[in-house]
């Protein structure tokens, strides 16, 4: 996996996270292949590069304006090295 987009469609702040800075205005995602895991983002860029395997798993952290932005069903797109892309939906605990 390259990059990770997070969408947020709440009515009154929707936003963007992304794990890459690349002069986009938006906020910072996180990576983690655990809950305590460190990061697997760049520290100078945020961007990612880390194998998933099917059916695994990982974990995204990010600011949650006024505890609304990340419920369960948001929409995460993840871009893979060949270029394709992925959609699914988020998963809260």
């Amino acid at each position: 996996m390259t990059g990770l987009r997070l969408d947020s469609d709440w009515p009154t702040a929707p936003g963007v996270w992304r794990t890459s800075s690349a002069g986009i205005p938006n906020w910072a995602l996180g990576t983690a292949t655990s809950l305590d895991g460190a990061l697997l983002n760049a520290a100078g860029s945020m961007a990612v590069s880390f194998p998933v395997a099917d059916g695994g798993s990982f974990v995204v952290f990010g600011a949650d304006y006024q505890d609304g932005e990340f419920l369960s069903g948001r929409t995460l797109a993840a871009t893979f090295s060949d270029g394709s892309t992925a959609v699914g939906t988020t998963t809260v605990p």
